[in-house]
């Protein structure tokens, strides 16, 4: 049996609608979690006082600074050998830690471990240009950061998030990690429903794909300047 224990870091910003599914499907894993941390980065709902009643949950609440930087706060609180990150409205399928935890220790180089998600419309939402139907039905792979299960040591490393990106700021740091010769493998399998609703299906959709261009451009150039250096 796997003895590796996970720091699960929950970063919500007016969440209410969702936030206590989430925490529950964190509860719920096959193996437990050693401690779930909650960041509320400055709701204005009723997120606070939903959390506050969680039993076994650490809340900390910060002024609204985007999501790395309440990820950020909730690492280096962190005391698990690895972090997994549970956006407020999504689920974990009940056995996502044991797969990922089983992988890594199979694969004892690996330092990050992801897996496949199944996106599901929430009740009234359309389903969003960006989004394969098809997806919706078979699954797909995926890096984003509801899925990662990452060594505590790779932050040592490559460095925390992004705190000047407010979109796309998981892809950037995953670009970090491959720099960095961070080794990752893929639980090939469902193991995170990704909620699709109202607010991520239109919320600065253009801001988040000019990140990711400017990220590209940004990795493009600084491969070129290592390169080209003696």
């Amino acid at each position: 049996m796997n003895s590796a224990s996970v720091s699960v870091i929950v970063a919500v910003f007016n969440g209410e609608a969702f936030i206590c599914d989430a925490i529950d499907s964190a509860r719920k894993q096959t193996v437990a979690p050693l401690e779930i941390i909650v960041v509320d980065d400055g709701s204005t709902d009723r997120t606070v006082q939903l959390v506050q009643d969680e039993p076994g949950v650490t809340l900390i609440q910060q002024p609204n600074a985007g999501a790395s930087a309440a990820r950020n706060v909730a690492v280096a609180r962190a005391s698990g050998d690895w972090i997994g990150f549970l956006d407020a409205d999504d689920l974990w399928l009940p056995h996502k830690l044991e797969r990922q935890l089983a992988l890594a220790a199979a694969r004892p180089e690996l330092e990050i471990v992801a897996g496949n998600h199944l996106p599901f419309l929430e009740p009234g939402t359309a389903c969003p240009r960006w989004l394969n139907p098809q997806h919706l039905v078979e699954g797909a792979g995926c890096f984003m950061s509801s899925i990662l299960l990452v060594r505590r040591e790779v932050f040592s490393r490559v460095g925390l998030f992004n705190e000047s990106l407010r979109f796309a700021e998981d892809f950037e740091w995953i670009a970090r990690t491959r720099d960095a010769g961070v080794l990752m493998g893929s639980v090939q399998e469902i193991i995170l429903h990704k909620r699709v609703h109202g607010t991520n299906t239109t919320h600065h959709l253009k801001g988040a794909q000019n990140t990711v261009a400017q990220t590209l451009l940004q990795i493009v150039r600084q491969r070129r300047d290592a390169a080209s250096s003696p």
